[in-house]
This record gives structure tokens, C-alpha cells and sequence, in this order.
């Protein structure tokens, strides 16, 4: 999957939880959320200066990625045959976060499991 394939998937598919997501999908989505995220935070920081907190670009930008990064991070754990609940693994500190990580890196099962048919032979 390409990336401009993989944003028109994710963005069309921003709500959507059911089903699964390979991993270039996820990896296009999350390396384009947060490059973007950079990219408006140092526009921000060349506009106004150096803040406290973020600035409101990178500010505006963050939830509008925010429900679409959980989404798609949902199917990406469906598609290794995790339920989408163990993305709450992410909240405890450290392990939590590299476990999840580690989870959305695998490769996904071959052929349809529970969640759906396999993304890379759709």
C-alpha cells in the first residue's frame, strides 16, 4: 500500500474499527500524523515564538488525527489476532507503550481470522 492509498483508507475509514489493517496502512498513517504534527508545530513556533505549550496549529491538528491514529490502530491490533481493547495497553507507562508497539510491528495473521478477511490478499 502506498501512502497517498494509505491516507485515502485511513481518512475514509476514520470512525471505522471493525475489520483489519496491514501493516504499511498503519505505518504510512502514523509516520504522516507525525510528521505533520512536527512540520505544524515548528510553523507554529517560526509564527510565534517560542511557547509554553503547543501552539494552535499543532494544536488544532491533533484531534482531528486523533479518532482516525485510534482507528486504524485498532484494526492494525485485529489484524494480529488481538482484540482492539488491548490498545489500552498503551496508557501504562513504558511497557505498556513498547508492547503495543511491538504488537502493531508484527505481521499480521495469514488469511481471514475473527476480525475479517486478510488485508494483503483482499
Amino acid at each position: 500500500m502506498t501512502l497517498t492509498e494509505s491516507l485515502r483508507t485511513v481518512l475514509s475509514r476514520r470512525t471505522t474499527v471493525d475489520g483489519r489493517a496491514c501493516r504499511s496502512e498503519y505505518g504510512w498513517w502514523m509516520l504522516a500524523a507525525v510528521l505533520g504534527n512536527i512540520a505544524l508545530a515548528l510553523l507554529d513556533r517560526a509564527i510565534l515564538g517560542p511557547l509554553d505549550a503547543s501552539g494552535p496549529l499543532s494544536a488544532f491538528f491533533l484531534p482531528l488525527t486523533l479518532l482516525a491514529t485510534i482507528a486504524v490502530s485498532v484494526r492494525r491490533l485485529h489484524d494480529t489476532g488481538r482484540d482492539g481493547r488491548w490498545l489500552l495497553m498503551a496508557l501504562v507507562p513504558l511497557v505498556g507503550w513498547a508492547l503495543v508497539l511491538v504488537w502493531t510491528c508484527s505481521p499480521g495473521t495469514t488469511g481471514p481470522n475473527r476480525f475479517g478477511h486478510d488485508p494483503i490478499q483482499a
